[in-house]
């Protein structure tokens, strides 16, 4: 079995800032969309390799207020430390 790199997953509390920010570093952000749910959403840095990067927000920043830490419906769990890198994946065949 093969294991490769897919994408990490970075969260921020304000997404449409962190494009900004990115895009000042070199890179371009795309909106991703809304996960299920309607609690949070995402921009995309896709790389050449079809590898990315997902930058991951609440849609709310209120909905960060008093987050349920076992709560593993919706992403909210993730900030609990606060920004910065949280998860990451891989792909196999």
């Amino acid at each position: 079995m093969t294991l490769r790199f897919d994408h990490a997953v970075i969260v921020v509390n304000d997404l449409q800032q962190a494009m900004v920010d990115y895009r000042a570093l070199g890179f371009n952000p795309f909106y991703g969309g809304e996960h299920v749910g309607g609690k949070t959403h995402n921009a995309l840095i896709v790389f050449q390799d079809g590898t990315y990067l997902e930058l991951l927000a609440p849609t709310a920043p209120a909905l960060l207020d008093n987050p349920d830490p076992d709560d593993r419906s919706n992403f909210l769990f993730l900030f609990n430390e606060g920004e910065g890198l949280v998860a990451y994946a891989l792909y196999s065949d």
